[in-house]
């Protein structure tokens, strides 16, 4: 099996896949990256994008941003759940890593069943699941660092 380059981090909790990201990257001497503040960045201001230039072209810029993060190399890169869903296919030669967390610790969730189907569409689309009953950073990335030890140990 092939080693693969980036750790791409999504969790339904973008802060927590934020930090997570972060501290991993500098554990691992790599790059981080963060797809919601690239697009911030190329953008500017998204929502008057989209009011000014319509959904449409916002959406081919967004791709375009997400395309462009995923070709980086040596990066642990976080991604929202809506942005991994939708181009997850940038990510093929990246390994997943879903930073999963019980109910009611997740970010913007409104009921049971967008919870259960957003976690089971992670755990199917993840190289590595790596569970947690806290939103403790630290714990995730000593969790983190054990399965990515056990992944690449079984390669």
């Amino acid at each position: 099996m092939e080693k693969q380059i980036n750790i791409v981090l999504v969790s339904l909790n973008d802060k927590l896949a934020k930090s997570v990201a972060r501290s991993l990257a500098d554990t691992l001497d790599m790059l981080s990256a963060d797809c919601h503040e690239m697009l911030v960045y190329n953008l500017t201001n998204p929502k008057e994008v989209i009011d000014k230039c319509g959904l449409e072209y916002y959406k081919k810029r967004e791709r375009g941003v997400i395309r462009n993060c995923s070709e980086y190399l040596d990066t642990v890169i976080s991604i929202s759940f809506d942005m991994f869903k939708a181009y997850q296919h940038f990510f093929s030669n990246s390994l997943v890593v879903y930073l999963a967390l019980p109910q009611g610790l997740e970010d913007k969730i409104p009921n049971e069943l967008d919870f259960e189907t957003r976690d089971a569409f992670l755990k199917e689309n993840s190289q590595i699941v790596v569970g947690y009953s806290q939103k403790s950073a630290k714990q995730f990335v000593e969790l983190t660092l054990k399965k990515l030890g056990e992944y690449y140990e079984n390669c």
